[in-house]
């Protein structure tokens, strides 16, 4: 039988809302697994269960787009090193189901402060990013390093977010 190539799109809330049918244009088609509120976890369970799924079989899949992380770093006090094994692990998965794939990792966006996590949110997206492209570079995927693009001036851009955040 003849497989049908196939983007797969893994991650949380900023990805799930994404429409499968207008990414493929009609053309290719875009399985979407997002979910809001997901983790890494959740995310290499994903991974795995997508095999599992019988309906999956029928695609050869040569594009994997990743997002995620926002949920794992919102309450690291601590930082974010100790994600480094759960992310490895995660695009070792996924290099294991998807051989040939072409595996994207996005980086995080700004995230909103708040008086409660102000201390540390900053400095867990930047590290967390640093980390994303070390993954990447160590492991041979592509990074989607959209965090500039929602910037202005050093600040979050105010068309795209209604709080400030200041990089530093």
């Amino acid at each position: 039988k003849k497989l049908v190539p196939a983007t797969v799109i893994f991650g949380d809330s900023f990805l799930s809302r994404l429409d499968s049918c207008k990414l493929g244009k009609s053309t290719k088609k875009v399985i979407n697994l997002a979910k809001g509120g997901n983790k890494i976890p959740d995310i290499v369970r994903d991974v795995e269960n997508f095999k599992k799924n019988s309906e999956h079989n029928y695609f050869l899949v040569d594009q994997v787009f990743v997002s995620i992380g926002t949920n794992d770093i919102r309450y690291c006090r601590k930082g974010v090193h100790h994600l480094k094994g759960a992310l490895f692990g995660l695009i070792r998965s996924i290099k294991h189901i998807f051989p040939k794939a072409r595996v994207y990792l996005q980086s995080l966006l700004p995230l909103p402060i708040t008086i409660t996590n102000r201390s540390y949110v900053v400095k867990n997206v930047l590290d967390f990013n640093k980390l994303i492209f070390h993954i990447c570079s160590h492991e041979r995927i592509y990074m989607l390093d959209v965090f500039r693009s929602f910037i202005t001036h050093g600040v979050r851009n105010p068309r795209l977010f209604p709080l400030p955040i200041t990089i530093t």
